[in-house]
Order: C-alpha cells, then structure tokens, then sequence
C-alpha cells in the first residue's frame, strides 16, 4: 500500500472504489480486462444477461453500494457503477409495467363542479367558489382508486433520473431507449410529486413481486444524484461523485456464461447455483447431465490466454467430478470419467487487427466441437475462450 511497506491490497475479481480512510483516502479498481486501445462492454454484458428472465433475477447480487459513506470522485470514464444501475433499473421496471402497474386507495384534494364527493372543504370552497362568484364549484377531500400512488411515483422519479442521465450518454440510449419507450406510457397518470422510500415502502403482494427490486435498485438510482436533477445534468463533466462501491466482475462473467450456455442448450438442460449444481465439496459453476456429463467452470482469468492450463483450477474441477453429490446430479456413475470445461474471457489487444464490431458474436459451440480443445496431460479436460463486447476506442 506504500513504498517501505509490507501490506498490500489485492483486489481479487471486484472492480469500484471505497474509502481506505474516510474522506482522506479512496482506493479505485478498475476492470483487469479494460486495455488501452479497447475496454470490455460490462453494461453490454449485463443486457445480455437480463435478456434472460430466470438470471436477470440474480444480478442484484452482482454489485454493493455504501449509500451513507461519504462520496468519492472518479472520473466520469471509469463510472460503471451509474450505468450498471440504470440499466438493472430499467429492466426491473420493464418486467413491473408489463404485469401492469399497482393501483390502490390515495387521498386527493379536488375542485369540482355541481357535485360534492367525500368531505366538502368549506374554507378552499368559499374562497375558490363562493368568493368569486362560482356558486357551483366546491372543493372536496375523498379517496380515489388509480395509479396514482406512493409507489409508482417513486418509481415514476426513477425513471426521470434515468431519462436524464442517458441524454448525456448517446451511446447507451442506443440500447436503453427502447426500454424507456417502453415504459414512460404507463406513468402518465402517475403524479410528479416527490416521495420518500418510507411511503413507497409496501407490504410485500405476491401479486406484484416485481415492485420490491425495482423500488429498491430505483432508490439507489436517486441517492446515487443525491436525489437531485442538477446533479444528472452535471454528469457531463469529467469526473463525477459516486458512493462507495464493488461490483463481482467474475459473477458477471459467470452470468454472462449462464446465458451463453443456455442459449445453445437449454435454459432447463444447465444447472446452476446452491440449489441445482452443489456438491459435498463445492459448488460447480454449470452442470450438463446427459449420456456425457459436463462440469463446467467460468474463470475470468487473462492468465488462460497465455498458459495452457492453471494447475489449482485443475484440481478444483478434479474434485468436483469425484464428488459423489455431483455425480448423483449429473445422473453419472461413479466411475464415469465426467468432461471438464474451463471458460475463460476471450480479449482484443493489440496484436489483434480485428474492430470489436467485426468479430463474430459470441456463443458456445456443440459438444462435439468442445472436445476438440483438449486441456494437453489431462483426461477429459478442455478449455474455451468466449469473446466479450467491447467499447471501440
């Protein structure tokens, strides 16, 4: 952490940034993959794994953020926290407007004409009505069933934060306005006025679970800004203030992988997670049961691009397909001896002539074809690199 010091920080697979000591002194990790010429896309590899409904429900536990901790600056090129969440918002509240928004019983103060409805307010309704001479208007306090809620006002502010902000950001409207399109329809007869989390802070209603995550990551959204629009109007300067934070790069990598898998063989033929995929000894990133089961890990380590192999991975893999748990989900016996697949993020340096926007898309090859990159020395292990999105330039 200092020269003549025998500490040091190793940040492991998270990227963000946090106090070392309160407001004196920040540490800021930025992605091992970014190079200088060409940076990964990590908000394009977040869409592609809310394209998938059963693993947007896991990206919430791709990030942590400090809200109470006090700021830190950055530059505005290194924010991934912003997008991150703007993006995760937008999707939680694409899957919200879908269902259809909640309604539900809200207090309302309103003029009408010839009618009293609920509680006549006699002082609004003199001075409104009767002091200018409208003897048939009259002002009335009653309930009314909308949409017009706590919630979906907070929802509603959300999303104008959101708005705000990508018309900062040309590049990411790209891929997000379809999303806000999508979505502004639904509130226009949600009002503008401000609420607090602690009114919109319902009941869980097995009805509408999709308000719980997206009134939580929309709250995180506005104290990002401080709950301020001038402070989204100010994102186009060059540094910006974001509190502290981690995001998972190797659990985005392993989503990102998820997706990948169950696009090529089935979002029902991969097991994934403490449910579906642990064992007595650990927890395999994806199982593949079938007549030649595979255990498959993703590793997001540059180290595969230049070593054949690394020797603890081997190990890890070996364990699983000798633990008698996995090999009872993989529907193997015992002594089958299970394929091992290691994948690993693909990365354009500088030796590669290849644009970002001319490479192939990225997806997984048949099994058939997995076996052809064999791991040399070992029995059944193979390994695959898969190309990420990235930024030009």
């Amino acid at each position: 952490m200092g020269e003549g010091s025998s500490r040091y920080l190793q940040p492991s697979y998270y990227v963000g940034a946090d106090w070392l000591q309160p407001e004196k002194l920040a540490v800021h990790v930025q992605p091992k993959l970014s190079g200088t010429e060409h940076s990964v896309n990590h908000l394009r590899m977040l869409f592609d794994c809310l394209q998938h409904p059963e693993i947007a429900g896991l990206v919430g536990q791709l990030y942590h953020l400090d809200v109470n901790a006090p700021f830190i600056e950055l530059p505005r090129r290194d924010d991934l926290l912003t997008p991150l969440l703007v993006g995760h918002f937008l999707y939680l509240l694409q899957d919200v407007v879908r269902q259809g928004l909640k309604k539900g019983y809200n207090p309302v103060v309103r003029e009408l004409r010839g009618r009293i409805k609920g509680k006549l307010v006699v002082g609004q309704t003199l001075r409104q009505g009767v002091f200018r001479q409208r003897p048939l208007s009259t002002v009335c306090a009653f309930t009314e069933f909308s949409v017009d809620i706590p919630e979906n006002r907070l929802l509603k502010q959300a999303l104008l934060f959101a708005r705000r902000y990508l018309s900062n950001f040309p590049g990411y409207v790209l891929t997000l306005e379809p999303l806000l399109r999508f979505c502004e329809p639904a509130f226009e007869l949600v009002s503008d006025v401000e609420v607090v989390r602690q009114q919109a802070a319902p009941a869980y209603n097995p009805l509408y679970r999709a308000y719980t995550d997206a009134l939580r990551v929309g709250w995180l959204l506005m104290k990002r800004f401080g709950y301020s629009l001038l402070a989204v109007a100010d994102e186009h300067f060059s540094t910006v203030r974001v509190p502290p934070h981690w995001i998972d790069m190797a659990y985005l990598f392993e989503l990102y992988v998820l997706g990948l898998l169950r696009k090529q063989f089935g979002s029902k033929a991969i097991l994934h997670g403490q449910t579906q995929a642990k064992g007595y000894y650990g927890l395999p990133d994806f199982l593949l049961p079938g007549p030649e089961p595979w255990i498959i890990d993703a590793k997001y380590k540059p180290r595969y691009q230049r070593d054949q192999y690394i020797i603890d991975d081997i190990r890890q893999l070996s364990g699983y397909a000798r633990d008698e748990e996995v090999l009872k989900k993989l529907r193997a016996h015992e002594n089958t001896v299970v394929h091992c697949l290691i994948i690993y993020p693909d990365r354009l340096d500088e030796q590669d002539t290849e644009q970002p926007d001319e490479r192939p898309a990225p997806c997984i090859p048949s099994l058939q074809e997995l076996t052809k990159s064999k791991i040399d020395g070992f029995s059944r292990f193979y390994k695959l690199a898969v190309r990420l999105p990235y930024f030009n330039g």
